[in-house]
């Protein structure tokens, strides 16, 4: 499968993605993660062919937050301790599991909807490397609870759906390295999440049920 979405998924994207979709129904849709500065002197066209993520937030014209806003506790990079960005030079402060859970938490309750990206899994299922892959998943764990923790403090736990899945398997086999095609997780906590569980029994079920309960 490859990493990229291909040109007519591109396509698919740009007309109906979720971001689309909830901008032409006056919601506000953001995508969290912060882009380093290259993506923001990439030309559009070449924006439009990265992740299928980007693709569906710049289809609905949205803005991205640069390391301005991660520093300003606005954003959340895709390595959220930002240690690769650091290693790289980058002028950002290292964040715990714990506080960028928090940041992700507290900037999520601003919006309709809030999509937060995380591939550190895949790359350690592409290295299959078991004690990588164990430390990921524990500071994923740390990760989540904190932004549940930092909802619930904020009193919003029984207003707040929060949703994690993923786009293929890859971390639960690693006697290859290839993205698998075994189920994915599919978790919920909050309103709405034993209707959206109900509803999910495909990848491909996940946006339209998460936009049922967003516009309805």
């Amino acid at each position: 499968m490859p990493g990229f979405p291909t040109a007519p998924l591109r396509a698919i994207l740009r007309e109906k993605s979720l971001f689309v979709q909830l901008r032409e129904a006056g919601r506000d849709g953001v995508f969290l993660n912060a882009f380093r500065p290259l993506f923001f002197r990439l030309p559009r066209a070449m924006q439009g062919r990265l992740s299928a993520t980007t693709v569906a937030h710049l289809a609905a014209d949205r803005p991205f937050f640069g390391l301005d806003d991660l520093a300003a506790g606005r954003a959340v990079y895709q390595e959220f301790t930002n240690r690769e960005l650091i290693a790289k030079g980058f002028e950002v402060p290292e964040f715990t599991p714990e506080h960028a859970g928090r940041v992700l938490g507290r900037e999520a309750l601003r919006r309709d909807f809030t999509l937060y990206e995380y591939f550190q899994t895949d790359r350690a299922g592409h290295a299959q490397d078991r004690p990588r892959a164990h430390a990921v998943l524990q500071d994923l764990e740390t990760f989540v609870r904190a932004a549940l923790s930092e909802i619930a403090d904020r009193g919003a736990a029984s207003s707040t759906l929060v949703l994690l899945t993923s786009d293929h398997g890859n971390l639960e086999d690693l006697s290859t390295r290839s993205h698998t095609r075994n189920p994915v997780p599919l978790l919920a906590w909050g309103p709405g999440s034993a209707t959206l569980l109900a509803r999910c029994t495909r990848l491909d079920d996940v946006t339209p049920a998460l936009l049922s309960l967003l516009l309805h």
